[in-house]
């Protein structure tokens, strides 16, 4: 501007003079790293134009520019930084699609090589002399394109879905949908030619192999041949047909003598199976199984399927006279079981009457006493132990048992005797003939033997009372047992506190020394009871306690269930029954006295925590529960422990020492 229009306001050329220079400020200040050179070059270029021109706008404009550069500067440096950031966020998806794209690019070579050197065409078609090599290339090839598809798999599995992600670059995104739509055709093609390159050689293989089969058909229809011809369906159809015309007297009923018919019914059994041995040989021939053995492996079914349908009106014809044969032979087969039907009529016949009479002179009222008698008995002998078993003792019920039990064996030996007599076959009749005997009782047999199987019912019935009884006694025993054991324990923590002088209990040591009054290593039932009956018998009235003294029975049973060998009770027989352990399984609290509420806690017991029983069971009534003394097998510590509380909550557990 080399002049100032005369109608201008003051200060407006200086403005218009700016206003260029400050267009390009503000696209100095949103420039990016590519623009900012040019846009630099541009205002510097304006500014210096319009520099004599501001005026006093000089200094301002100048301020504007150097703040703008600045503004432009600081973009550039964040839209660097920025750039920085997303090519190092998007450095790992660029690898792995670098990746995938490498191998798939060898994969595509190596199906550009199978197709251009393996897959067959019309200039180089397959050929029988290279199948062995073509062969070789697919299944090397098939290896490749299965590598490359588990690959494919494992990528698009990890990586499928990040490939995908919208905050990708586009060009990521686009770089991996065309590369997964490449690599389906690439593979559809690879599958493609495989399958032609088998198909090419399946057929080479087929007319190969039709080539043999017509070769070997000739051979094989020739021996087929030979094997019709010596298979003698002609004599064996000649053999049937006189046989058939030998039956015809079996097709009239009592036409003949019965003599004369069995001879020739055994004749017949035996044209029958010399013709049946003729036909199996004829089917064995007509297998031809032999014919296709010299032939090659490769068509020895087809050859065999081949020789099978050669044969087809030859067995035809055998399996017509198979069913001739079979039918001579079922008519010989009724024929003897008609005699021997009439023979057991005959022979049923002749004993009915005999049995019948014996059957008739029986004393039934007094034989059906006989049984009522013995069977009244067992039910009586039941009903004795059911008024009187809740006061007996195991031994006696135990005894009482095996007398019932006794008498049913006896009524049961009486009612099989009393059958045998109703039913006086012979043993060795056929059982056949004993059931129609049977049959044939006399009315008053049969309505004794409806009264014995009543009676059967009730031995049943007793028999069944035994053994629920016997099963209850069993439990009674078990249950028993474990209260002798459980006072016979209690009576021995008492002997070992006393004989301890109530300070430290007596040990399984010394306690067994106690028991062992003739030192020979081993305690007898005789020195067991002894003790019991001095020893423990003192402790009692020593203590004056609510316990009892076993009874020298269950002493007894308890020194012999104690035993694990022969002879008497050895020291470790001592420890296993008389050490008794217990194992904490829910923690609780080890008291000094038995009553919780009158003494003070030792320690806690630790869940698994092992520990010997020194005495007790002994009931705390102030809170309700049975609880032991004990002593801590890791510690040694002693005190009194709740073994279940009141609601059935279990502390402690016994378990083997």
């Amino acid at each position: 501007m080399d002049t100032e229009p005369a109608e201008m306001l003051p200060g407006e050329f200086e403005a218009l003079t700016a206003h260029p220079i400050r267009t390009v400020i503000m696209k100095v200040r949103v420039c990016t790293p590519e623009t900012y050179d040019d846009l630099k070059l541009e205002l510097d270029e304006k500014l210096a134009l319009g520099k004599s021109d501001l005026g006093m706008l000089l200094d301002q404009v100048e301020a504007e520019v150097e703040r703008g550069l600045e503004l432009a500067r600081r973009r550039i440096e964040t839209v660097k930084q920025q750039r920085a950031a997303e090519d190092e966020r998007f450095a790992r998806p660029k690898e792995l699609l670098q990746q995938i794209s490498d191998q798939f690019n060898s994969f595509e070579e190596l199906t550009q090589r199978f197709r251009e050197e393996v897959c067959p065409s019309e200039e180089d078609p397959m050929k029988a002399e290279k199948i062995e090599a073509t062969e070789a290339e697919v299944k090397k090839f098939e290896e490749h394109y299965n590598e490359f598809n588990v690959t494919l798999k494992a990528f698009a599995t990890e990586h499928g879905k990040d490939m995908l992600d919208t905050k990708l670059p586009l060009p990521i995104r686009t770089s991996w949908q065309s590369l997964v739509a490449r690599m389906s055709e690439a593979t559809k093609q690879a599958q493609f030619d495989m399958t032609l390159v088998k198909g090419a050689i399946g057929k080479v293989r087929a007319a190969a192999k039709q080539e043999l089969f017509d070769a070997a058909k000739t051979r094989v229809q020739e021996k087929v041949k030979q094997r019709k011809e010596a298979c003698s369906i002609v004599e064996i159809a000649q053999a049937v047909k006189e046989a058939e015309e030998k039956l015809n007297p079996f097709m009239r009923p009592k036409s003949r003598p019965e003599d004369e018919m069995l001879v020739l019914s055994t004749e017949l059994t035996m044209d029958a199976e010399s013709a049946m041995e003729s036909l199996a040989a004829a089917k064995e021939q007509l297998t031809c199984a032999d014919a296709v053995d010299e032939e090659d492996n490769l068509i020895k079914e087809d050859l065999k399927t081949f020789a099978f349908s050669q044969t087809k009106l030859e067995r035809i014809k055998l399996g017509l006279l198979d069913m001739r044969i079979k039918r001579i032979q079922n008519i010989i087969a009724n024929f003897k079981n008609d005699l021997e039907e009439e023979e057991k009529d005959k022979a049923l016949a002749e004993l009915t009457a005999p049995f019948i009479e014996k059957v008739n002179a029986l004393p039934m009222d007094e034989l059906v006493g006989q049984v009522n008698t013995a069977v009244k008995a067992a039910e009586d002998e039941v009903v004795d132990i059911s008024k009187k078993k809740f006061g007996m003792t195991p031994s006696e019920i135990t005894e009482l048992a095996a007398r019932i039990e006794a008498t049913v064996q006896a009524a049961k030996d009486s009612l099989e005797d009393v059958r045998q007599q109703m039913c006086p076959a012979d043993e060795s009749l056929a059982e056949d003939l004993k059931a129609a005997l049977r049959a044939a009782m006399p009315a008053a047999a049969q309505a004794a033997e409806i009264k014995l199987a009543l009676m059967e019912r009730k031995l049943s019935r007793v028999t069944n009372i035994v053994t629920v009884m016997r099963a209850d006694l069993e439990k009674k025993k078990v249950a028993h047992s474990r209260i002798v054991r459980s006072v016979v324990l209690k009576l021995i923590s008492l002997v070992r506190e006393v004989q301890g002088n109530g300070k430290v209990p007596q040990s399984i040591e010394e306690l067994f020394n106690s028991f062992e009054t003739d030192k020979d290593g081993s305690v007898g039932e005789k020195q067991f009871l002894a003790f019991f009956a001095d020893n423990v018998a003192k402790a009692l009235a020593e203590k004056k306690g609510q316990l009892k003294m076993p009874s020298e029975e269950d002493l007894s049973l308890f020194y012999s269930s104690c035993k694990k060998k022969g002879g008497g009770l050895s020291l470790e027989d001592f420890k296993s029954f008389f050490s008794v352990h217990m194992q904490v399984v829910k923690v609780t609290a080890m008291t000094q006295k038995l009553s919780v509420a009158e003494s003070e806690p030792v320690r806690d017991l630790r869940l698994g925590e092992d520990l010997l029983v020194l005495a007790g069971p002994e009931f705390d009534s102030s809170i309700k529960v049975n609880r032991v003394k004990v002593k801590a097998i890791t510690d040694g510590a002693i005190g009194w422990a709740t073994v279940a509380g009141n609601a059935g909550t279990m502390f402690l557990k016994e378990k083997a020492a």
